[in-house]
């Protein structure tokens, strides 16, 4: 009997050992597997640590170029602001520049005018001064006639009344002509 029992206890044990075996082999199965998941995890870990660095780097470099950039925005908005400036003093100098040329236009009409008119005038004068020569010469004909008059009549004396009205003559044809120069129209 105890043989037997001893026999059935070696039985179980062999059950036992084989099953332990088999437990074992599936361990070491496990633990190959699992190195190999932890080499590939490590290997994974190595590639986004490395990910990781080349992100930092790029987020240092993004962030620098994002300093620039704002600068860059600042002095532009600063640009922009003497731009407008600009624009509106030329705005206001382009108002000022119509304004002087619509005075300007004013005025060149008006001198126009003004030139039309005193050339009107200066023919008028010429007209009239023309006028007071032809006056001036009939009188001095008339002047000349009578002297002629009195130089061939020399033996009869010319009545002292004419040569008053002789001298007067030309007096008042004096007279005509600075009226009508003192008076422009």
């Amino acid at each position: 009997k105890k043989a037997e029992a001893t026999a059935e206890n070696l039985k179980e044990e062999k059950k036992l050992v084989t099953s332990l075996n088999k437990d074992l082999q599936a361990l070491k199965k496990q633990v190959l597997s699992d190195k190999e998941s932890r080499k590939t995890i490590e290997m994974d870990l190595e590639e986004a640590t490395k990910s990781l660095d080349e992100m930092n780097r790029n987020s240092v470099i993004l962030s620098s170029e994002l300093e620039g950039a704002k600068s860059v925005i600042s002095s532009l908005e600063n640009e922009k602001e003497a731009l407008a400036k600009y624009l509106t003093e030329q705005r206001n100098a382009s108002k000022e520049a119509q304004e002087n040329i619509e005075d300007a236009h004013n005025l060149i009409t008006r001198l126009g005018k003004e030139r039309a008119s005193l050339e009107n005038r200066g023919k008028k004068l010429e007209e009239e001064l023309a006028s007071a020569k032809g006056e001036i010469l009939r009188l001095r004909s008339q002047i000349n006639s009578s002297k002629s008059k009195v130089v061939v009549n020399n033996e009869q004396q010319v009545p002292k009344k004419d040569e008053a009205e002789t001298k007067e003559v030309p007096v008042s044809a004096r007279k005509i002509v600075r009226r009508r120069k003192t008076n422009p129209s």
